[in-house]
């Protein structure tokens, strides 16, 4: 019998369970916190967080290396290359264990062993940053980084002084993640893991009470191993929702609307659909940004600009609007933030422009988020060729599950240069997808498209072939090979300093 997925949860996944001591003590006793995987992006933005609290911090990591490594050292946090159960000497009062740790890491096994309070990089955001505060949490496969660096933006720039936890680096803030004194606090809401312990979405431990639910689309799959798993875990996330909360939702986005009906808050859609309470109409788009305009119940309506490109960060910007006027913002204090944000690193990033050739540099590798930001970037240079080179890198994007999606998010670019997928130990056959039958693929759809194994042939075909005028749309959620830097010195080498 075929059910419906809203219907019935699906079967739990099982993990193996391991003896955590999360008996944390009050916080007036803690003196030492110690993260395992301090450099990353979030660890290293929590472990400044904490710094600045007046704990002593220290922390290990495999990779260590500026800029992380630098500013943890420049406020005075003691780091240590590698893992070795000695850093553990004497016992912090806290472990933290990021995403990077799993049960066999050397400290992680020693805090087990030795029974060291111990808590996830989300659990210890919950207690040290969320705390009572009232907790907006963005949400979604999608714009969740950007929705956040906005919306913890617009309240700092009104003078809310909030706390923050951002998944990305932005322009406006020094820092990821930071304590704020005012009365809310926005954080990236990551439906991944929290730890190798603590099989949950990250955003569980958030305490959400005003929440944006962007989109629902497949994602994870090292995670989830169905869709229906997937959507549940945003299904049990309207549960942690108050009476007292709300719920910001993109109409756009079917699943996402289906999954709302599930809270107990009050619910505000938000699109360019005419059912949509709060609209975006007549948008236009230049490469300064996108302007829109904005229906908001009991207001008038008002033209908004935005310095983002792209039909989904003008959604994105609605959802930070019901937010913002839910805190008692006004829509001019909305405006006078989004003319002074600064964007957010590795989105439509231009990183140069050397001898007419603009190279630019994107976070994307979902296939839903490759096909927007194609499309956001040709919207804002009218005319101009974009051509898409894509490194396929995560779990998900490696995966055949959709290998059919990156044909028609590709196709949209005037070319496609798209990595050789790189095999990992724990890769099963079948499930693989193919850089050289998506290049075929994308080709028959009009599209010029090739797969290249090495980074430094990629750059060697642009190098010879790129014409002033072109846009080089470099999208990875990783390093991609070092591309960016290797491109520029190859173009200003063959065009002078541009």
């Amino acid at each position: 019998m075929i059910t419906d997925w809203m219907d019935t949860p699906p079967e739990p996944v099982r993990y193996p369970a391991y003896e955590i001591n999360q008996e944390i003590p009050p916080l007036e006793r803690v003196r030492r916190i110690h993260l395992i995987g301090v450099c990353g992006t979030g660890m290293g933005g929590l472990a400044g967080m904490l710094k600045q609290q007046g704990f002593r911090i220290t922390g290990s990591d495999d990779n260590v290396y500026p800029p992380m490594s630098t500013y943890l050292e420049n406020l005075g946090i003691e780091i240590w290359r590698g893992f070795d159960p000695a850093h553990l000497e004497p016992a912090p009062d806290i472990t933290i264990a990021g995403n990077v740790c799993n049960a066999n890491n050397p400290e992680a096994r020693a805090a087990r062993e030795q029974r060291l309070p111990t808590l996830s990089f989300p659990q210890a955001l919950g207690r040290f940053l969320v705390r009572d505060r009232y907790s907006l949490v963005m949400c979604g496969t999608h714009g969740k980084t950007t929705s956040t660096a906005l919306l913890a933006w617009v309240l700092a720039h009104a003078g809310r002084d909030p706390g923050y936890f951002i998944g990305g680096v932005t322009n406006n803030f020094p820092e990821s993640c930071a304590m704020g004194g005012g009365p809310e606090v926005v954080l990236e809401g990551d439906e991944y893991d929290s730890a190798y312990f603590n099989k949950v979405p990250k955003f569980v431990h958030y305490r959400p009470r005003g929440v944006t639910l962007t989109n629902v689309d497949f994602d994870h799959m090292d995670i989830y191993p169905t869709v229906h798993h997937y959507r549940q875990a945003f299904k049990d996330l309207m549960a942690l929702i108050p009476a007292d909360g709300l719920l910001a939702v993109c109409a756009e986005n079917d699943a996402a609307m289906r999954i709302s009906a599930l809270a107990k808050c009050p619910v505000m859609t938000y699109g360019t659909r005419e059912d949509a309470q709060v609209r975006a109409l007549e948008l236009e788009q230049s490469p300064a940004g996108c302007s829109f305009t904005l229906l908001f119940p009991r207001e008038e309506p008002r033209r908004m600009r935005l310095p983002l490109g792209g039909q989904h960060n003008a959604l994105n910007a609605l959802g930070v609007i019901i937010h913002a006027r839910s805190r008692g913002l006004t829509l001019d204090q909305i405006q006078s933030a989004f003319d002074a944000f600064g964007g957010i690193r590795r989105r439509q990033e231009v990183r140069a422009t050397v001898g007419g050739v603009t190279i630019m540099d994107d976070f994307a590798h979902h296939p839903a988020e490759v096909r927007a930001t194609i499309q956001a970037v040709k919207s804002l240079y009218p005319g101009q060729a974009v051509h898409a080179i894509f490194e396929p890198r995560t779990n998900t994007s490696r995966r055949r599950v959709f290998q059919k999606d990156y044909v028609e998010a590709l196709a949209g670019a005037s070319s496609a240069l798209i990595k050789t997928a790189e095999r990992k130990h724990a890769d099963e056959q079948g499930e693989l997808f193919s850089s050289e039958e998506l290049a075929a693929d994308v080709s028959r759809m009009g599209t010029p498209a090739r797969a290249i194994a090495t980074v430094d042939e990629m750059v060697s075909v642009l190098r010879q072939e790129a014409r002033p005028g072109d846009i080089l749309l470099i999208m990875s959620n990783g390093g991609f090979g070092g591309i960016h830097d290797k491109l520029i010195a190859a173009l200003r080498e063959r065009f002078g300093d541009g």
